[in-house]
């Protein structure tokens, strides 16, 4: 599980860690401590440490900063414009500008970040989050996205799979759906998906939206079809996670408990839950009696947990940051 808390008490998370162990801790705005960026520093340092003393493995720290609307840390941090403008931008300035921000995030503790996110601009709820409508003018800005921060340290997850540009509700909120040929979708929006995976990208979140020509009754969230096609079609060896469970297009269909062991069974090696402890502790209860009783869940554990010490092994060979 990669999950998150409420408030800026490091109680909360280091009672997690002990409570429940989770892979990742996600951090957000409300978790910045009064101190500055010295205590977020030594807050993740106890909180990494306090991890590998539980589980014997380090701990992922996550924070998803793709810029503009979508950012976690306040000035003096490197403030990085949206998707939408760092495609104007000149491209060795805008590699000047990544690097920074990813060598602040690495000196904090922060070794995975939740972007980019190369859905397509259509016009719809995502807007300025997105680079373009044009497939290679994502590819182009999100590799230069993901090699500039994993030179300062950081893994990247691009998001949202299948893609998302199309959709007119925002999933946080709404049910929501993408209603594309299976032609155009796999053309378009999957395409960035596919060239960022030839080169070499780690991680990939999906959505959670309906898509009819792919599947007619699960949200990708829950889809083994959609989740096949990301292993078996497009061969990604690394690590899927959902979006946050909590959100209001899961919250409609499923309670979180359900919903976790749903998702995990499609084929999820790491399942988001952003905020109260409540939901945590449902799903990781849910979860752990399927792994007790079902021989099937016990084996999709196996494989995640592969998965996630081969992305653990790249974080420890991580380079080294000058500052």
């Amino acid at each position: 599980m990669m999950i998150g808390w409420e408030g800026k008490d490091l109680r909360e998370p280091l009672k997690l860690i002990e409570d429940i162990a989770p892979a990742a801790l996600i951090f957000f705005a409300r978790n910045y401590p009064l101190g500055g960026a010295e205590e977020l520093r030594e807050q993740i340092e106890t909180l990494k440490q306090r991890s590998l003393e539980v589980t014997g493995q380090e701990l992922i720290v996550a924070i998803d900063n793709e810029g503009g609307t979508v950012k976690r840390l306040p000035e003096p941090f490197t403030q990085l414009p949206s998707a939408r403008e760092q495609a104007k931008i000149e491209e060795s300035e805008l590699q000047r500008q990544l690097s920074l921000s990813a060598s602040e995030h690495a000196k904090m503790g922060f070794n995975l970040n939740l972007a980019p996110s190369v859905d397509l601009d259509c016009h719809g709820f995502m807007g300025s989050r997105t680079f373009s409508a044009d497939p290679q003018i994502v590819i182009q800005k999100a590799l230069t996205f993901i090699k500039s921060f994993k030179a300062g340290g950081l893994l990247c997850c691009a998001k949202h799979f299948p893609g998302l540009g199309a959709a007119k509700n925002d999933p946080h909120l709404l049910f929501s759906e993408v209603n594309l040929g299976s032609i155009e979708l796999e053309k378009s929006h999957i395409r960035p998906f596919k060239s960022l995976i030839g080169s070499g990208l780690e991680l990939i979140m999906t959505s959670h939206c309906l898509y009819p020509v792919l599947d007619r009754k699960k949200l990708a969230t829950f889809s083994p079809r959609i989740l096949r096609l990301v292993r078996e079609n497009l061969g990604f060896t690394g690590l899927v996670l959902t979006d946050d469970l909590e959100m209001g297009a899961v919250a409609i269909k499923s309670e979180i408990g359900p919903a976790a062991l749903e998702s995990f069974m499609a084929g999820h090696d790491l399942l988001l839950i952003c905020r109260r402890r409540a939901s945590i502790e449902e799903a990781r209860e849910t979860l752990a009696r399927a792994f007790v009783y079902s021989r099937e869940a016990q084996n999709r554990l196996y494989q995640s947990q592969a998965r996630i010490k081969k992305v653990l092994g790249l974080l420890e060979k991580k380079p080294k940051i000058n500052f």
